[in-house]
């Protein structure tokens, strides 16, 4: 019989996922495409202010995190699936199998981290799909439990992002503040029955400016253009994730001949 596997993934706080740059990109390209199959099990977006430094600032978002939380996880989905022709359940399909569900359960209840809700919180600054496994999280599922994911769902490989968004204001004399949003991205696939990724890229870096931003009176920010730039971040690093894979395979192409 096969040894028990489990994904290895870093047991450490998102953003220190992300500055794990020295670790070269992997793509294993025969076994990426002959995926067909795909969940996103685990994912996370973070947004940090370097402004907030300079005083507190209380952020109103009427709710709409919770809501672009999807639309980013689902959006990725959607990447993914318009690029390699994959099948890729939708949040919906994913948070809403009792299967995912009973393991997602389990985990969230042994973890220490989740009980003091240190973890997988939802608010201006971050987006965590209801339901959906954080990143930390991903190293303390089970190889039965995390079997019983790809059975169920049906799946030939698993997905795991973290993306982590760094605002700051460029000041500008004649023209209004100008606000520069970096993105740096952690991506994961995994093929069901294998411990190590078949693509694996720590860096991914991105940048989205805009020049529109939230109303604020005295400490009190109401987010609504911030939430859009946001997820336009989110999305660029979508964007860069997928023309370093392309970057990679001209390469590995121009190398065999």
């Amino acid at each position: 019989m096969p040894r028990p596997f489990t994904l290895r993934l870093p047991l450490l706080a998102p953003l220190a996922i992300l500055l794990l740059s020295g670790c070269a990109p992997t793509y294993k390209f025969t076994q990426i495409d002959a995926t067909k199959s795909v969940a996103i099990v685990s994912y996370s977006a973070v947004r940090s202010d370097e402004q907030t430094s300079k005083g507190i600032v209380v952020q109103f978002d009427s709710g709409q995190a919770k809501k672009n939380a999807v639309i980013a996880y689902d959006r990725l989905g959607k990447a993914l699936s318009e690029k390699f022709g994959w099948t890729v359940h939708p949040y919906s399909t994913v948070a809403g199998h009792p299967a995912y569900a009973k393991v997602y359960q389990a985990v969230h209840e042994s973890s220490w981290l989740m009980k003091q809700q240190f973890v997988g919180k939802n608010d201006a600054n971050h987006y965590h799909p209801k339901g959906i496994f954080f990143p930390v999280m991903m190293g303390s599922v089970e190889p039965a439990q995390l079997e019983s994911v790809y059975e169920n769902l049906g799946v030939d490989a698993v997905a795991v992002a973290t993306v982590g968004v760094t605002e700051s204001r460029e000041n500008h004399i004649f023209s209004p503040d100008e606000l520069v949003f970096s993105t740096v991205m952690n991506f994961r696939v995994y093929r069901r029955g294998q411990e190590d990724p078949v693509w694996k890229d720590h860096w991914i870096e991105a940048e989205h400016r805009t020049r529109n931003g939230d109303t604020r009176i005295g400490p009190f920010q109401f987010n609504g253009n911030r939430q859009k730039a946001f997820l336009a971040a989110i999305q660029m690093g979508y964007k860069v994730l997928l023309a370093r894979y392309d970057e990679a395979l001209a390469k590995a192409k121009a190398e065999k001949k």
